[in-house]
């Protein structure tokens, strides 16, 4: 998450952090160095303030739940490490779901099963699941953007035979 991120969920609001967890990424993203289980934390232009929440709740301030950051998103690559599973760890897999019945678990596909694992059991990747796909990507994209450059380039001719017949025209009534 960047400044910007960061400022439009938080920037004038007073945030909740109802576990150490959570108030210390909160911190870490507001460059920050307190927590306590009953703070909360009030993001200005001019900086942070923080106070018990009794005492934003006593001046009528709206409290915002601080959420954690998920660690991987929809498609991230992620190599899978000490599960139980013998036959997956040290594979690549791709994120496919991280709207999953407990938090910090996520469906991950590996060689074209479905896992759902534990977010600890996982580390991102840069590297392609497999040359294949990766291949078939870049193929993807060339097609889209080569229909995209057709249909300007359909757009430029149309645009330069109005403008030839326009001239034409003028000509005429010359």
């Amino acid at each position: 998450m960047n400044r910007e991120e960061f400022d439009k969920l938080y920037l004038n609001k007073v945030v909740h952090c109802d576990t150490k967890e959570k108030a210390n990424e909160f911190l870490a993203l507001a460059d920050w160095e307190t927590s306590e289980e009953k703070t909360c934390y009030r993001i200005t232009k001019d900086g942070m303030f923080f106070a018990y929440t009794s005492h934003y709740d006593q001046y009528g301030y709206q409290i915002v739940e601080y959420q954690l950051q998920p660690k991987f998103k929809v498609g991230d690559k992620v190599r899978v490490k000490d599960t139980i599973y013998t036959t997956i760890n040290g594979k690549v897999g791709v994120i496919v779901n991280l709207q999953s019945m407990r938090i910090g678990f996520h469906i991950v596909k590996v060689d074209d099963t479905l896992w759902f694992l534990n977010e600890d059991k996982l580390e991102k990747v840069e590297e392609p699941t497999n040359e294949k796909e990766t291949i078939d990507d870049i193929i993807e994209e060339i097609e889209y953007h080569q229909k995209a450059i057709n249909v300007l380039h359909d757009r430029l001719k149309r645009k330069e035979k109005r403008k030839l017949n326009k001239n034409e025209k003028e000509k005429e009534n010359e």
